[in-house]
């Protein structure tokens, strides 16, 4: 993914703004995944608000210094996915 995102902002495909974002959001997501299945013991996970999980998940993303719930991990889930999603539709379908 890196690579093709890297491809695609030097063919002008995405602008630098975009390609930070992207790239941004990859880096998280695989965060995230790395962190679920230490969490879960298993690929996938669901990230609920306000869930045991949740606060568990955000602890080994950023320490012990996060709210209990784990809401500040979902908004920043939240705020990539709808970039990601907000590029796409610009990019692809546009």
């Amino acid at each position: 993914t890196p690579t093709a995102l890297e491809k695609l902002k030097l063919k002008g495909f995405l602008s630098l703004e975009d390609f930070n974002v992207l790239s941004d959001a990859y880096a998280f997501y695989r965060l995230l995944e790395t962190r679920l299945r230490i969490v879960h013991d298993r690929p996938e996970g669901v990230l609920q608000k306000g869930s045991h999980e949740l606060a568990s998940l955000a602890r080994r993303v950023w320490g012990e210094n996060v709210d209990g719930k784990g809401e500040k991990l979902l908004d920043e889930y939240l705020g990539y996915a709808e970039k990601v999603r907000g590029i796409y539709e610009r990019v692809m379908e546009g």
